[in-house]
């Protein structure tokens, strides 16, 4: 499975898959959103997606979405 196939089974934008990956690797959320020039209000939003579109409740629910796509997991 790749980034893709996390897309594609969860209905995810590119931004959403990503914020979903960095914080499967343990970056925080205001890391995410410097290093994306984001705001942090902006990644809150995409978070609160990721959180709608997968069903999770908690980032740790998310990286367990994560870890069944391997080659999606963050290197």
């Amino acid at each position: 499975a790749s980034m893709g196939d996390l897309r594609a089974v969860y209905g995810l934008s590119a931004a959403e898959a990503g914020l979903m990956r960095a914080l499967a690797g343990g970056e925080r959320l205001k890391e995410y959103a410097q290093q994306h020039e984001v705001t942090y209000e902006t990644a809150r939003s995409r978070l609160r997606e990721v959180f709608r579109k997968t069903g999770a409740r908690r980032q740790a629910e998310l990286v367990r979405l994560v870890e069944r796509f391997p080659r999606a997991r963050p290197a």
